[in-house]
């Protein structure tokens, strides 16, 4: 059973902040592979969240 995975606000604040980093450092290109390994981690959780303890 897939959980859903819900952002609060002040976690969508903070990964904003950080992507406002990232942009002024980091190259699109990088940018893309971050979110994509991201939503591949969260995907992770989702399906398997005993694999990642609290």
């Amino acid at each position: 059973m897939a959980l859903k995975f819900i952002w609060t606000p002040q976690a969508i604040k903070g990964f904003n902040s950080v992507v406002d980093y990232l942009e002024a450092k980091w190259t699109a290109k990088e940018i893309l592979n971050l979110e994509i390994k991201m939503q591949q981690v969260i995907d992770q959780i989702s399906l398997n969240p005993e694999q990642f303890p609290i």
